[in-house]
């Protein structure tokens, strides 16, 4: 199939999916947002804490990283397991690391970002596999430092573009610092009086609330049919989740 045939059907997928969130932003988000956290919870209940515990305590080995890269589809590129020990084990070598556990700040944050995601693979490949690699640091970094690390995906920059209407591409450290400035507009205008709102409609605090936003982001980047089914999945799943908050001493922050 010829090419400008392939860049067409690309534009226009993307530009229908702009219209989607667009629409999204103005038909009422009880329900994305309530799903959010209930996927969330889920999530956490299932996995996260775990990974999150390992990351914090320095105790990501050769066969944590393994299972967490399968887990998390963090495999990317042609980085191996113990490759990414390596590079994780560099990263924490660094001066601005050892800043950031002192002193959480965007600029140091960027550092330790764009370290991760280029030995990743960030700066080779084509815009998609630079993108993955990106996502994947973003992902590691936020279970050392879940209170504080906004996650990056390919659906969050399509909700974040389509917010502020401006597409975003994370493929250098100028559209990292981009993103990370996109995110926390929309979430100090947005985002949190919604997390607060959605907590209190599950009737607990949950840790590390900007997850919620980050699960929000993503659904509301779906397409329609993938919106609908997660609806679904919500409304089937919202009771047996409800059911099982008997453990909420362990999400109150």
């Amino acid at each position: 199939m010829p090419v400008a045939s392939n860049n067409k059907r690309k534009t226009e997928a993307r530009l229908a999916g702009l219209k989607a969130i667009r629409r999204r932003f103005g038909d009422g988000e009880t329900w994305p947002w309530e799903w959010a956290v209930m996927e969330f919870v889920r999530q956490w209940i299932a996995v996260d804490w775990n990974w999150s515990a390992l990351a914090q305590n320095h105790q990501f080995g050769e066969r944590q990283i393994s299972v967490f890269r399968k887990a998390y589809s963090v495999a990317r590129g042609t980085v191996s397991t113990g490759n990414f020990k390596r590079i994780c084990d560099d990263l924490r070598a660094l001066p601005e690391w050892r800043a950031l556990e002192v002193d959480f700040t965007a600029p140091t944050y960027l550092v330790c970002w764009e370290y991760l995601a280029k030995n990743l693979g960030g700066e080779r490949g084509d815009t998609a596999k630079k993108i993955d690699a990106w996502s994947a640091a973003s992902k590691y970094l936020w279970f050392c430092f879940p209170r504080d690390v906004a996650l990056y995906d390919a659906n969050a920059c399509q909700t974040l573009g389509a917010w502020r209407g401006k597409a975003i591409r994370v493929t250098a450290r100028a559209s990292a610092e981009e993103y990370l400035s996109a995110y926390a507009n929309m979430y100090e205008t947005k985002g949190h009086d919604h997390i607060i709102n959605a907590e209190k409609a599950l009737g607990m605090q949950v840790p590390y609330s900007v997850r919620i936003f980050d699960k929000y982001l993503w659904v509301m980047a779906l397409s329609d049919g993938q919106f609908d089914d997660a609806r679904d999945i919500w409304m089937r799943q919202k009771d047996i989740f409800m059911k099982s908050m008997d453990t909420g001493a362990l999400f109150s922050t």
